[in-house]
């Protein structure tokens, strides 16, 4: 018969045991990660800067916003100097992102536009 420790060990290896059913995960997923999200974009220009960072230009509740600093997901998508349409997009509902570009992560000027939009 097992006792205290034995026992508890015993019910650990079983409950490990029975977890692994030998089949791996869905890894074909390519989804976003989250739930339920969903965005407001505000489409601006981005034009890219040193440091694999870019500075977004738009117009955002009929007030023009300049916000510099955010990185590129991919450094080779944006030469410095260069300019491309974007989305600089805020989570209006949902579990994900709250601020975020088609391009790329937002810095610390777009974050702090994120923060003062007015919240329902």
């Amino acid at each position: 018969m097992l006792k205290g420790p034995q026992f508890v060990c015993f019910i650990a290896l079983i409950l490990c045991v029975a977890s692994c059913s030998g089949e791996e995960g869905d890894t074909d997923w390519d989804g976003p990660v989250g739930g339920n999200c969903g965005y407001v974009d505000n489409p601006g220009t981005c034009t890219g800067t040193a440091d694999n960072t870019f500075t977004f230009e738009g117009t955002i509740n009929g007030e023009t916003v300049v916000n510099t600093g955010n990185i590129l997901y991919n450094p080779d998508a944006l030469a410095e100097g260069e300019s491309i349409p974007c989305n600089f997009s805020w989570a209006v509902s949902g579990s994900c992102t709250p601020c975020l570009f088609d391009i790329g992560e937002c810095g610390e000027e777009a974050w702090d536009q994120y923060r003062t939009i007015p919240r329902s």
